[in-house]
């Protein structure tokens, strides 16, 4: 386990994809988004990784800025500690920076391996599929509700090349739907 005051945490680095951290967990929130902000800014300003490893490690910034904010951190110390992130000048050729990018690297690369994954939620979860067919329409990310007797799936599908925002509903009777809507909240 790297030491405390340790630039870079590469165990936390090591999959790009890690799952929220449980609520009460704001100090390793906020230390997960300033370590994958460090990586994604050395990843860039060093060119360190490949587009596809580069695009996973800014989800995954985002994704940790996110459980931060639902943690309970305030957006204005977020902000800060991304800034302080962006500010840290570390040598490209540092042996922490290196270190840290093999290691970004590697868990990048056994997550990509994955093909089926689950993330739950609060009210519905999500599923995740990476196979992939040129000929079959198939749901890369589906998160399917249940409100009484109605059912919908909400997610992107697509085939291979090309993926589309899609929603399916069955209501009871046979009923259609004639419209939709999408209702973002916010934790505020």
């Amino acid at each position: 386990m790297p030491h405390p005051r340790a630039l870079i945490n590469p165990a936390a680095l090591s999959a790009a994809a890690l799952l929220l951290a449980p609520a009460g967990a704001v100090a390793g929130a906020v230390d997960l988004y300033y370590e994958r902000s460090l990586m994604a800014e050395a990843g860039t300003r060093c060119g360190l990784f490949t587009p596809q490893v580069q695009s996973a490690l800014v989800s995954a910034r985002e994704q940790a800025r996110g459980a931060a904010l639902r943690s309970g951190v305030q957006a204005r110390d977020l902000q800060a500690t991304g800034e302080r992130a962006r500010a840290r000048s570390v040598a490209c050729d540092s042996r922490d920076i290196t270190l840290a990018a093999q290691r970004v690297r590697s868990g990048f690369e056994g997550y990509s391996r994955l093909i089926r994954q689950d993330f739950p939620g609060d009210v519905a979860g999500w599923k995740a599929d990476r196979s992939g067919s040129a000929q079959r329409l198939m749901w890369r990310m589906t998160q399917d509700v249940r409100q009484g007797p109605a059912q919908m799936r909400f997610g992107v599908a697509g085939r291979t090349g090309g993926d589309s925002l899609m929603a399916v509903a069955s209501f009871p009777g046979g009923a259609a739907p004639y419209s939709a809507r999408i209702v973002c909240g916010t934790a505020d």
